[in-house]
Formats: C-alpha cells, sequence, structure tokens
C-alpha cells in the first residue's frame, strides 16, 4: 500500500477516543461508557446472574446487564440471547477465564455494529464495557488523548 491509499483508508475511519458513548439497544441500554482496549480481541461487557442453559438443543445465556445504564422499565429483568461461543479470555490480571460470547448492536456515533461481545464480571472495574480489537480494527481511528471523540450516538 502507498502513502496516497493509506492516506485515504485513515481518512475513511472515525476518529473515537479512549472512552466513548456508545448503546446497545437490543439489551435496553441507550447510552453508556466504554473504554477502548487494543490489548482485547474481543469486547466485554459487565455482566450478572450469568447463567447457561439451553433451549430446543441450542445454547442461551441469560444475564442481568449494567443496571445503571438500562432502560428505568427493564431494570431487575433478566435478558437471554444464543451463545455464538464459549472462549478461553485472559482476564485483567492474566487468569484464564471460559466466557459466553453473544452477538448483539453496537450503536456508536452514527453506525450500527452488529459485534460479538463477552459476558464477565466487571464489578471490581471502572467500565463496564471493553471495545476490543475485532470491534475497533478497520473501522476506527483511535485518539487516546480525547474522550467522547464520536459524540453521544444517534437513535
Amino acid at each position: 500500500m502507498n502513502v496516497a491509499e493509506a492516506l485515504r483508508t485513515l481518512s475513511s475511519r472515525l476518529i473515537i477516543g479512549w472512552l466513548e458513548y456508545v448503546a446497545l439497544p437490543e439489551l435496553h441500554i441507550p447510552l453508556m461508557t466504554a473504554k477502548t482496549d487494543t490489548g482485547a480481541r474481543t469486547a466485554s461487557l459487565h455482566a450478572s446472574n450469568i447463567e447457561g442453559y439451553s433451549e430446543a438443543g441450542a445454547p442461551f445465556v441469560r444475564f442481568l446487564p449494567p443496571q445503571q445504564w438500562v432502560l428505568p422499565e427493564m431494570q431487575g429483568q433478566a435478558l437471554c440471547l444464543p451463545v455464538v461461543d464459549k472462549r478461553s479470555v485472559r482476564n485483567t490480571g492474566g487468569l484464564s477465564q471460559t466466557r459466553y460470547v453473544v452477538m448483539t448492536t453496537l450503536r456508536i456515533a452514527h453506525l450500527d455494529l452488529e459485534i460479538e461481545v463477552n459476558l464477565t464480571d466487571r464489578t471490581p472495574m471502572q467500565y463496564d464495557m471493553l471495545l476490543g480489537r475485532t470491534t475497533l480494527c478497520e473501522r476506527f481511528l483511535i485518539q487516546p488523548c480525547i474522550t467522547y471523540a464520536a459524540g453521544k450516538p444517534h437513535a
């Protein structure tokens, strides 16, 4: 790739900061803060009461999304989604954990993206969602010196 091609590619990407406003409409989250994390492969979302089960032979997971971001009328209601994978993920402390991975829509700025998200208890962490490399690659340029570069997601 020559310099001109590289510049065209870069100029087509949305600039985001190290923190961004996002929405997860299918999870009844109209607005929350997510942290970009180029060290993480997959996006991670805080969830509690995570419970796998089978329905007609297909794997599903039941969980509570982060309650401080959920619409008031959905507070305390568990969500059920099909499981697309169970993956071994290395946590912040370097320990390997098996996590459920689901698909959902991520809304950031004017974009709606179908992304994979692993579910984990992020209670001790400052941010309830991390955006990993598979979400970020070839879509965004990260400006680590700024926050909320993309603004609030469009409805």
